[in-house]
């Protein structure tokens, strides 16, 4: 994907959420003849995500339209270029946003968020909130000694927040941005960086 400007960033943010508001729902401006005049987004999960991406790391646009869409080639090719647009510039933001952009909460908690989107983890209980704290040295280094890219962040997220990996994967895509942006930090940020965030 191209660079994107802050204005550019700006409006996904402003169409994910009037998506959220009008309850996942997408109503084309120039439907196709015999096809859809609406259509529902689905949050795409960190699971999915990485099946999609493989070992390139990146997911094709279309296929990531027709995933989150649940669409076939003949319904995408049918589309109009402005409602396609529509549809590209949400699944960009679903991978690429935040869910602390997303969430309407004045005192949004970065170490203890509500998420975005609620789900159900291993033992089918509801998954609402989660809490994360700095990893250790020790933690570091156990995570710097596996070799797959995805494995180490898995595990120090895992490490972290106390969830097991197997739902951590059932994170929606913007739940885990925040989280990963938050695990950067704390790999990253010499401890002035929080205090000064803590006593702002």
């Amino acid at each position: 994907m191209d660079e994107m400007t802050e204005q550019q960033f700006d409006e996904m943010v402003s169409v994910l959420k009037a998506l959220i508001s009008d309850e996942m729902t997408v109503t084309f401006v120039y439907p196709p003849q015999d096809g859809p005049k609406t259509v529902s987004a689905n949050w795409l999960t960190v699971e999915q995500h990485h099946k999609m991406a493989g070992e390139a790391g990146v997911v094709e646009i279309k296929t990531l339209v027709k995933h989150i869409f649940n669409l076939d080639d003949k319904t995408v090719n049918n589309m109009s270029m402005p409602d396609y647009n529509q549809l590209k510039l949400i699944a960009d933001g679903m991978i690429m946003v935040s869910a602390e952009m997303l969430l309407n909460v004045d005192d949004f908690n970065v170490d203890a968020p509500m998420l975005l989107v609620q789900f159900n983890d291993v033992l089918d209980r509801k998954v609402t909130h989660y809490a994360i704290r700095p990893p250790t040295v020790k933690s570091t280094e156990a995570m710097n000694k596996l070799t797959d890219s995805h494995d180490k962040t898995l595990y120090i997220t895992s490490v972290c927040t106390g969830i097991d990996k197997s739902d951590l994967i059932q994170m929606s895509m913007p739940d885990w941005n925040h989280l990963q942006g938050r695990l950067v930090d704390f790999l990253t940020q010499a401890a002035d960086y929080f205090r000064r965030a803590t006593s702002s």
